[in-house]
């Protein structure tokens, strides 16, 4: 056999690259990547990275490339001053831009392992934040602790999903439903789970619903927040309802805390 002949005797085309096409996505990330994840399936959110603004375009790249849908991370972008004193003013600077530039109903605050390591209060901030807006509409504001330096996505979309339910939930009447929490699974997989349960005729609340956000149809819309997925009045609702389903073994937190507080 020839030298640039293949095993059947055909000659190989020297034009043609051995390049892999294929994109294989790292099956470890970083807990803010699992947090943002999350955060994608509510309804008018906006994220915010406390830290450098290379972990806001990391992740944004990343999500981006995987679900070929538009996404938004806002980013407290810290430099090198303010890792030694503190990134507090960054962090007003930024909720103030997005709330009035965004105008979000929900304003997820995530640490960074830059921002765990100098110890920076990030609810102490959003506190401070709000007594100096007293009596101006401000969106819901919540603070997930997420240092990339420990555990995984899989944790991220736990805290995040926790975190929610802890500052947002309120026991009133109930509602007849359930809640699921959905885990890390794909847009098309919560989809599946969503029919599932229409078919068996159960009302419930997803947590979150990611189903159309990172699944969304074509259109010549212009990038903005997210106007579907799980509403803040749904997560409210959630100690209402007659029990939750925990999709993952890694993500239930969130379901623990509901039957142990409700």
């Amino acid at each position: 056999m020839k030298k640039n002949q293949d095993c059947c005797g055909f000659e190989e085309n020297k034009y043609i690259s051995n390049k892999k096409f294929a994109v294989e996505n790292p099956a470890r990330m970083c807990q803010p990547m699992g947090a943002l994840q999350a955060i994608m399936g509510l309804k008018n959110a906006m994220p915010l990275i406390h830290g450098s603004q290379g972990c806001a375009t990391y992740m944004r790249f990343q999500l981006i490339r995987h679900f070929r849908e538009p996404i938004e991370v806002s980013s407290s972008a810290l430099n090198e001053k303010t890792v030694i004193y503190g990134g507090e003013n960054n962090l007003l600077n930024a909720l103030k831009n997005v709330s009035e530039k965004q105008n979000p109903d929900i304003v997820c605050v995530m640490s960074s392992c830059l921002t765990e390591t100098i110890g920076d209060d990030i609810e102490g901030i959003i506190s401070k934040f709000e007594d100096a807006n007293i009596g101006m509409k401000l969106p819901k504001m919540v603070s997930v602790s997420t240092p990339s330096f420990s555990g995984s996505h899989i944790e991220g979309y736990d805290k995040a999903v926790l975190e929610l339910v802890k500052d947002l939930c309120k026991l009133n009447i109930p509602n007849d439903k359930i809640n699921l929490i959905m885990g890390n699974l794909s847009p098309g997989d919560v989809n599946e789970v969503k029919k599932l349960i229409n078919d068996l005729n159960i009302s419930s609340i997803i947590l979150t619903d990611t189903s159309l956000n990172l699944d969304a149809p074509l259109d010549e819309d212009t990038l903005e927040l997210h106007k579907y997925g799980t509403s803040l009045n749904e997560i409210e609702d959630t100690p209402n309802s007659k029990g939750t389903i925990s999709l993952s073994k890694h993500a239930d937190s969130a379901g623990k805390y509901l039957e142990k507080k409700f």
